[in-house]
């Protein structure tokens, strides 16, 4: 088993509040803190799983098990510095600051998740990686992507979903098949 810290975002009653807090501990949440952030209410896990996937389900599952708590998003540690890209794509920094600059490769690097003027730019790590792929003929090897982009988004999509009139689900689900 590995140890899989993430963050998951909560909606609903106040989980630090009440018996809340007793209950999510009951629930199978002794490996999470709660709290707020900029607004957001929050429950960061330390959670010990064969796999993410399995960290995270377990972890949403337990959560939702308490009345009035739902989880809305995975926050997504899919964005990348330029280390990061150097190290998932085994190149140095200063071969990727020419990449990024257009100084090296054909150019149309995808642009900074974060502000432009911002000194720590980050980079959604989809993007970088289909950038490698499409632009460069070279595939990243998913060992070394992180793994937590596809998760969040199906977790999102979750929360939306559930918000969707019932008789549109199934156009929606139908869209997983294509």
């Amino acid at each position: 088993m590995a140890l899989w810290r993430f963050t998951l975002v909560l909606s609903g009653r106040d989980a630090t509040e009440g018996d809340a807090i007793d209950q999510l501990l009951d629930a199978g949440c002794d490996d999470a803190t709660f709290g707020w952030s900029m607004g957001a209410q929050e429950a960061g896990f330390d959670r010990e799983a064969d796999s993410l996937e399995e960290a995270v389900r377990t972890a949403v599952l337990a959560v939702e098990s308490v009345e009035g708590l739902e989880v809305t998003r995975l926050l997504d540690d899919s964005t990348v510095t330029e280390a990061e890209i150097a190290a998932y794509s085994g190149r140095e920094v200063a071969e990727i600051r020419a990449l990024i600059d257009g100084r090296n490769g054909p150019g149309g690097f995808p642009e900074p998740y974060s502000l432009p003027d911002d000194p720590a730019r980050e980079w959604a790590w989809v993007d970088v990686s289909a950038w490698f792929a499409d632009s460069l003929g070279e595939p990243i090897d998913q060992d070394r992507e992180p793994p937590y982009a596809a998760i969040a988004k199906l977790i999102e999509a979750r929360h939306h979903y559930r918000k969707q009139d019932p008789a549109k689900r199934r156009e929606v689900v139908a869209l997983l098949d294509t």
